[in-house]
């Protein structure tokens, strides 16, 4: 788990990392980079250990954007699509944890008024999700590994990561010169069975 947590953790990190080096290439008195914080809800249906199952929880995205101009901006990110966590008392046979999060790469079209700016989005997304289970047999099957061992049961773990595409609708609302309240909503659908529809309210942050 601590492996997965620091390889995604790098991963967003060097995609920041390149979208910065393309962003301090442009002028940066014209303030056309800003950050992006929502929190919304996400209903999640995807290919689970032996059937298509579901995820409806709290989700949340952390991103940065770049205004390329008045028609386009570009954004990318981490975003958790939710997770129902059980403890050890709580799994059995018939149940798993389950978390699922993404990191994106989105290009908006954009068309303002002076009460704001309405956006679409199109882009991609890598998704991973991870769950993990009981086990009654001797080994964790397919592609799982050991995280525990009880005394008739493993606790194992197995993870899915698959590319999908991403559109929504939204609208950034003027606050201030520099802050902006954002409602959107949006659609994923891609590898493994996965597809989700979110709806989000956030804070846009211009630098």
């Amino acid at each position: 788990m601590l492996l997965k947590v620091s390889a995604k953790k790098c991963l967003f990190k060097s995609l920041l990392s390149l979208v910065f080096v393309f962003m301090t290439q442009q002028s940066i008195a014209q303030q056309n980079f800003y950050g992006i914080t929502s929190l919304g809800y996400a209903s999640n249906d995807y290919d689970g250990l032996s059937q298509s199952q579901s995820l409806d929880a709290v989700s949340y995205k952390l991103g940065v954007g770049y205004e390329y101009n008045r028609s386009w901006s570009f954004e990318a990110g981490f975003q958790s699509l939710g997770e129902e966590i059980l403890s050890m008392d709580e799994l059995n046979f018939e149940n798993s944890s389950i978390e699922i999060d993404n990191i994106y790469l989105n290009a908006l079209g954009r068309a303002g008024n002076r009460h704001g700016e309405l956006f679409y989005r199109v882009g991609i997304a890598r998704v991973d999700t991870s769950e993990s289970y009981l086990a009654s047999a001797p080994l964790c099957g397919g592609q799982s590994s050991i995280l525990a061992v009880q005394q008739d049961a493993m606790l194992c773990q197995t993870s899915k990561s698959g590319m999908a595409g991403v559109v929504g609708l939204g609208f950034d609302f003027y606050i201030h010169h520099s802050t902006l309240l954002r409602i959107e909503a949006e659609y994923m659908s891609g590898e493994n069975g996965y597809s989700t529809s979110a709806t989000y309210l956030g804070i846009r942050l211009n630098f």
